[in-house]
């Protein structure tokens, strides 16, 4: 089943905010690719459809300053 474009972009951003709210509390080595899409209510198996690599998602999953 293809999901649409939207929902693709839903489903990132809450992986996104979830490795954010992570990143906060257990810092960049506390996080695990499964614990976070459990947490994100997905499977860890569709974490590289939405990112190329872990370090793709610590670089989102981080604040950015202007």
């Amino acid at each position: 089943m293809r999901y649409s474009k939207e929902h693709k972009l839903e489903t990132r951003a809450r992986i996104v905010k979830r490795a954010s709210m992570r990143l906060r509390e257990k810092g960049a080595h506390g996080i695990g690719v499964a614990d976070l899409m459990k947490d994100a209510g997905l499977t860890h198996g569709g974490f590289y459809a939405h990112f190329d690599s872990r370090e793709a998602r610590r670089y989102r999953s981080t604040p950015r300053t202007k």
